[in-house]
């Protein structure tokens, strides 16, 4: 690579999965690569994984097959990725990096042809995020040009309305983030395509931006040609970029910066301080200054006066007035514009604007758009076509064009000219980088000549774009025009794209420019396209006449109102409005298009819904009137009588967003007489969202519910005010909507899914599996076995592998292996593992003098380990030492010094976004010491996965005693929903010795490959039978109320093809299925949660509007508030009422409990003490507390839960019905049960929508809501404290016995060990189990008091904030948001 430039590339690749190899050479050439359609979905990583040895690798994976975007950078630069964003339907990767020691902000985008709202959210988020040079690249679906990006001569094109659409989207995010589009700036008049159609071009549909000021740094930008012929349908495009060193702004450079900017500011104080008291010249609003600001991209460019556009974004409150005083200063001539933005620029060296000249001129570039628009006279049936472009700039004859232009149209811009000239004069723009107005004045020069080349024509239409001007006039008079072309012409070249219809060979053509014309006039016609802001769309229109009226709906109050066209603005999103209350002269204005008068008097502005533009006032009116439905004039005029003023007034002092994310001030609707005679109301629908009656997925609803909320976040951040009590409110609603989205950032609800099995029957297999990635875990062969508690989960950061190692203390390994006379068969095992062979026979102080020691030493002395890598492979040799164990490799191992592993796996969120898989190392292994860990993660399982070979699943007895040892901890003391038996290698079957041992019936079983499958379903649908029936014949209760499933998997045949095993057969899938669905209704439940609490905020916004200060109103809402407390007492006595009852029933079930256990516990314990056969492991026991788990045995031996045994068999069936682990499961006597029926909101109250009781009514509602929703998980998590103290206390009431115990010593030591255990339990027995009950109830009754107490604070709080709420201003009117989110509500199904 050349080190001073860098190479892009951008490709619609069409999907990479065909053609790999030849498609991966096109781009041998790049240093970067913007990639879209990679149709990449789940279980294709692979194809775009191969990548990563040669490039750092950036994508997105969704299920469309016409999606995803990717993003490569070559390994070989010096590259260090910032920060990664990706589109959540695949259309966008955006990367911050550093490239060669330089900021980059990198984007490939795929505009899909139905996406209209992709480039919007982008501009929203470029605007200010964007650090160092911006480059974006991608398909964007539409030609920029119908011009000279379509090729003509391709037949008949189909009508497509998409490209105009499309065409609005892209022109709006180039405008709003001053792009330019490279290959067109670079080849102004030439004609190539990135799209073909057999082997035909077709139109240019892929580009490169970059902001207009950057492009100095580019050295060329060409439409590459494919090396292979199959992949002609989509060209690349190259762009080379000039690299630049740079110094970057320091965090300690702030101070100067502004020490800088505050010396400006006194300079052009002192300059312009004379003139204070004048009058004012014409002002530049606020809404002005942001908007330019942040369409400034933030790049390394260094400015004349060393301060960075950053500077100004950051610091925009101290910006605006500077501005305002500056923009005054040059009106007034009181500033020279080349004394204070330049210096002397030297031809051999780049020079730039200043952020505050670029500021003023996209403020008057942005206000001179409006001179752009096309412009025609007559008819044209039969168009010949030409191209101007600029030869040369002139700045006299382009003022001079100007100032023609606005006196002829008496433009309220003619106040704006003087400080046009003067800047524009002023400024060295020849020279400099980006000027905003040097594009607008020069295609209004181009369109000043192209008029006077049809200045004697009858028809004829001109069309204006930056880089040229196209002119459509009649075939015959084509020669006229280039007649008129003077030889010594040197403002512009003329250049004939097409000569009409009557020339020979030009049929196809006029047949495309035809169908071009048509498809133009559709989209004008469509009434959901908002043609408004694109300057193309009804050009076909304006070649047969003008147009003079407008139909709009005013945003703020939804009335379809006729206006005059030239009060719209340039991207037709907001309308001058007159002041007038008189409804006749309001018409009187429309009819005679009054000019809107800006300045001290100025007109307001209203945002607006742009339908179309007509040539007459009667048509207008027509189209007007084909608006108006019966029902919708009923409600009108109900609302109009109702609540409308009588005269036009500020409504609310919000910020109203339109699409480019500009802030405009949303104004009062109007008066009720002219909404009788000019406008009506239409029924309410989103101004984004427009709710049908499909149904949405539950990614669409929150994706709605997200971009509403967004939008009102944006509003309120924009309120200014000075009352006290209104910025309460602003504060108070974005604190709202910021826990909100930190609770979506937090996706905080995870299940965990356990799964259990004996040491080699397949468990890290299954989940390898399952997650297919074969090898992730370490699978028992050749002594290999998972070692420690492992838990799988999805990485939703980045796409490292990674994992997260919990370490046990120096101190603790330590103590475990101290003593070599009281170490068991675990103890050695572990320190062979970790030191090698014959490292059991030695003490701890020889094994300090062991080279490994220090290793360890080391390894030891942090917490925690992290290992990340982007490759499996590498991810899997880096981390097997601390999970696996090898009975045939000793030395080397970590894991005996490991507590846990937490491993989170990249592009796996179908599977686990929502869910934790918890491996368990297989009963038999040697890592037992984290016992208490392990019961406290099988607490927090909802489902437990049951793992045993195929061949002793049925009559092995490891799954059930795992069932019998953990039914409480899964049950009443844990979460627990399922369990589900899962019978592994299914695949391993030998076909003569079933047959002979099964004797399956049926001819169908024979020797070929057929018999084995036969074979293999027939022992599955045995096996899975006796399983289900053993499973219904358990004569526990507490296992038949669990949901159980059967399952036979063979996790070597899913990755296997060589078994011949279909992959449904080796139902792998169905455990996917099992996640995914999991995953699914979790989703749900959050985005349910979320549009909730969206709703509430929406429902307190929306109070606060109506709220009013008058005294009839303030009784009203006292009353209602005091009717709201009392009804939060009455409901909380019945809450408390409805759980005595359950507080009475388990204590007289404990109090049984209590009497057996006095009674019984020694014939219990007994056998239990008898039955271990060896002294460490008694000694073990104690050690421990009472738990111990000996190697190879079946289940552990707990004497504690031994010593609770009838206690938990007298509560547990009131237990598990006042906390079912299901909570769809109805009992009658579930906590859950009585929290849903308390309410503060009185059923049968209804209130009108338009009365601020309605809304205080729901947002009660959704605060209720959310406090139950949040006590529904704390009651699960506080339970299983209320179920484990009963174990607790009995072993804290044990230890003193345990340890004296533990202390027995010499011959006999077992026997007397023994006799101190019965001898506690005999002297604690009749205070012990009393102690255990009265911390139960205690634990109870607390649970109940913490219920009632989140209930009462969080909602007292709750009316506070509702009745509080007053506001000298008014707020903004979210009721359309708040229907959209209603109708959003009933789509998610719970």
């Amino acid at each position: 690579m050349d080190s001073y430039t860098i190479n892009f590339i951008t490709w619609n690749a069409n999907g990479l999965k065909q053609n790999k190899y030849q498609k991966f050479q096109e781009l041998q050439c790049a240093d970067v690569v913007f990639l879209q359609e990679t149709h990449i979905g789940a279980g294709d990583e692979h194809v775009i994984e191969g990548l990563k040895k040669r490039w750092n690798v950036f994508y997105t994976k969704y299920n469309s097959s016409s999606s995803g975007t990717a993003i490569l950078v070559r390994k070989s630069l010096d590259f260090k990725c910032l920060s990664v964003e990706k589109g959540n339907c695949g259309e966008y990767v955006l990367l911050k990096c550093e490239l060669e020691g330089c900021l980059y902000t990198l984007v490939s985008v795929y505009n899909h042809q139905t996406d209209t709202k992709t480039l919007d959210n982008l501009s929203r988020y470029l605007q200010s995020m964007t650090t160092g040079l911006l480059v974006i690249g991608g398909d964007f679906n539409t030609f920029l040009n119908p011009f000279i990006d379509k090729k003509w001569s391709t037949g008949k094109m189909t009508k497509n309305r998409m490209h105009n659409k499309l065409l609005l989207c892209v022109e709006n995010f180039m405008k709003s983030l001053q792009l330019a589009d490279v290959w067109r700036r670079m080849n102004p008049v030439k004609q190539d395509f990135t799209f073909y159609i057999r082997d035909r071009p077709v139109s240019r549909l892929d580009y490169f931006f970059i902001p207009d000021e950057c492009m100095w740094r580019v050295g060329s930008c060409e439409i590459m040609n494919s090396r292979f012929g199959e992949l002609k349908d989509r060209q690349p495009v190259s762009l080379e970029i000039n690299y630049v060193s740079t110094v970057p702004l320091l965090i300690d450079q702030t101070q100067s910066l502004f020490k800088l900017f505050h010396c400006k500011k006194i300079l052009l104080t002192d300059e312009t301080s004379s003139s204070q008291s004048e009058e004012s010249s014409p002002a530049v609003s606020e809404v002005d200054i942001v908007s330019a600001v942040q369409s400034l991209q933030v790049s390394d460019t260094v400015r004349p006066d060393d301060i960075p556009v950053s500077f100004y974004k950051d610091n925009i409150r101290d910006v605006i007035p500077y501005i305002k005083m500056l923009y005054d200063g040059i009106h007034r001539g009181e500033v020279n514009c080349s004394e204070l933005y330049f210096q002397d620029p030297q031809d051999d060296i780049p020079h730039f604007f200043n952020a505050d000249y670029l500021i003023i001129a996209t403020i008057l570039a942005r206000r001179l758009d409006d001179f752009l628009n096309p412009q025609s006279k007559g008819m044209i049936k039969d168009s010949a076509i030409v191209m101007i472009t600029p030869k040369t700039v002139c700045t006299e004859a382009m003022l001079c064009c100007l100032k023609d232009e606005i006196e002829d149209s008496h433009s309220v811009l003619y106040q704006d000219f003087p400080l046009v000239e003067k800047i524009f004069r002023d400024s060295k723009f020849k020279k400099c980088q980006g000027c905003p107005l040097k594009p607008v004045l020069t295609a209004l020069k181009l369109k000043s000549c192209a008029l006077k080349l049809c200045k004697n024509l009858e028809n004829y239409a001109v069309h204006v774009f930056k880089t040229n001007v196209i002119i459509c006039v009649p075939s015959e008079d084509l020669d006229e025009i280039l007649a008129m072309e003077s030889s010594n012409n040197e403002e512009y070249d003329i250049m004939t794209l097409y000569r009409g219809q009557s020339v020979e060979g030009n049929e196809s053509a006029s047949e495309d420019y035809d169908g071009l014309l048509e498809d133009t006039e559709d989209n004008s016609q469509c009434e959901d396209s908002d043609n408004g802001s694109n300057e193309h769309e009804g050009k076909s229109k304006s070649i047969e006449r003008t147009t003079m009226y407008a139909v709009v709906t005013l945003e703020e109050s939804e009335e379809v109102m006729v206006t005059a066209s030239n009060w719209l603005t340039a991207d037709k999103k907001q309308c001058y409005w007159p002041p007038y209350k008189s409804s006749e002269k309001f018409m009187e204005a429309v009819q005679y298009r009054f000019a809107p008068q800006t300045g001290e008097k100025s007109w307001e502005k209203l945002a607006v819904l742009f339908h179309g533009e007509y040539g007459t006032y009667e048509e207008a009116k027509k189209k007007l009137k084909q608006m108006k439905q019966p029902e919708q004039a009923a409600i009108a005029m109900n609302q109009v009588t109702g609540t409308c003023p009588q005269s036009p007034g500020p409504s609310w002092s919000g910020i109203s967003q339109n699409a480019s994310g500009l802030g405009v001030t949303s104004i009062a609707i109007l008066a009720g007489t002219t909404l009788g005679i000019q406008g009506t109301k239409r029924k309410r629908e989103s101004r984004d969202l427009k709710i049908s009656a499909k149904s949405y997925s539950d990614m669409e609803i929150l994706n709605m519910t997200k971009k509403i909320m967004n939008e009102v976040n944006v509003r309120f951040q924009n309120i200014k005010s000075t009352d006290q009590t209104t910025n309460e409110i602003k504060n108070t609603i974005l604190d709202s909507i910021a826990k909100m989205n930190e609770m979506d950032k937090d996706k905080r609800r995870k299940e965990t899914i356990g799964v259990f099995g004996k040491t080699g029957e397949g468990k890290s297999s299954l989940l390898n599996a399952v997650l297919g990635l074969e090898g992730l875990l370490p699978c028992g062969s050749l002594g290999a076995c998972t070692a420690v508690i492992t838990q799988v989960e999805a990485n939703l950061e980045d796409s490292e592998y990674k994992a997260e190692i919990e370490l046990i203390s120096k101190e603790e390994w330590e103590n475990e292996i101290a003593s070599t006379d009281e170490r068991t068969d675990t103890d050695n095992e572990r320190i062979i593992a970790v030191y090698g062979a014959d490292a059991d026979k030695k003490s701890l102080e020889e094994l300090k003098k062991n080279a490994k020691y220090a290793e360890i030493d080391h390894f030891l002395s942090t917490e925690k380990k992290t290992i990340s890598h982007t490759e499996v492979l590498d991810f899997v040799r880096d981390v097997k030492c601390h999970i696996q164990q090898s009975e045939y490799n000793p030395g080397g191992w970590y894991w005996p010094l490991v507590k846990s592993v937490t491993i989170k796996i990249p592009d796996r969120q179908e599977l686990l976004e929502h869910i934790v898989l918890f491996d368990v190392p297989g009963t038999g292994d040697c890592n037992k010491i984290r016992d208490d860990l392990w019961k406290s993660r099988v607490k927090e399982c909802s489902s437990v996965w049951i793992v045993n070979d195929i061949k002793r699943a049925i009559s092995s007895k490891e799954p059930w005693s795992i069932i019998e040892h953990c039914i409480q901890d899964l049950g009443p003391g844990g979460q627990c929903k399922t369990i589900n038996f899962i019978c592994t290698r299914t695949d391993d079957i030998n076909i003569k010795e079933y047959l002979g041992s099964a004797q399956p019936s049926g001819d169908h079983f024979s020797s070929d490959k057929s018999s084995k499958t036969a074979c293999i379903h027939h022992r599955n649908n045995s096996a899975k039978d006796t399983l289900k029936r053993k499973l219904e014949n358990m004569k526990s209760k507490d296992v038949r109320r669990f949901t159980a499933d059967v399952f036979a998997v063979s996790s070597k045949a899913y990755f296997n093809e060589d078994l011949q095993m279909d992959k449904n057969e080796t139902e792998i899938p169905k455990l996917q299925d099992l996640l995914k669905n999991t995953n699914k209704s979790i989703r749900r439940e959050l985005i349910r949660d979320y549009v909730n609490q969206a709703k509430g905020v929406l429902f307190l916004i929306q109070q606060t509007k109506l709220n009013t200060t008058d005294e009839e109103m303030a009784k009203i809402k006292a009353a209602v508030r005091n009717d709201y407390k009392e009804s939060l007492k009455k409901a909380l006595r019945e809450l408390n009422g409805r759980f005595d009852p359950l507080y009475e029933t388990i204590e007289q079930c404990f109090s049984k409990g209590v009497e057996k256990s006095v009674d019984q516990c020694l014939s219990t314990t007994k056998p239990v003490i008898s039955s271990v056969p060896y002294d460490k492991t008694l000694q073990a026991l104690c050690k421990k507390k009472g738990f111990c788990w000996p190697q190879y045995w079946d289940a552990p031996v707990d004497l504690n839960k031994c010593l609770a045994k009838h206690i938990y068999d007298n509560i547990d069936e009131e237990f598990s019905l006042i906390f079912p682990v299901d909570s769809n499961n109805i009992t009658g006597r579930s906590v859950q049960e009585k929290i849903d029926k308390f309410s503060v909101v009185q059923n049968g109250t209804v209130y009108s929508p338009s009365s601020i009781l309605y809304h205080i009514q729901n947002f009660m509602k959704t605060e209720e809501t959310k406090v139950k929703t949040s006590l529904k998980q704390d009651v699960v998590n506080r339970k299983k404290n209320v179920y484990s103290v009963i174990q607790k206390t009995i072993r804290d009431q044990m230890t003193a016995g345990y340890k004296k115990a533990a202390e027995k010593r010499g011959q006999g030591a077992m026997g007397k060990r023994k006799s101190t255990i019965i001898k506690t339990i005999e002297s604690l027995k009749d205070s012990m189990f009393e102690e255990a009950k009265m911390q139960f109830l205690n634990e109870f009754k607390s649970l109940m008091c913490y219920i009632c107490e989140s209930l009462k604070s969080k909602l007292s709080r709750s009316m506070e904030r509702s009745f509080s709420q007053s506001s000298k201003a008014s707020l903004m009117d979210v009721s359309r948001e708040i229907e959209t989110l209603e109708t959003l509500s009933e789509y998610i199904v719970t």
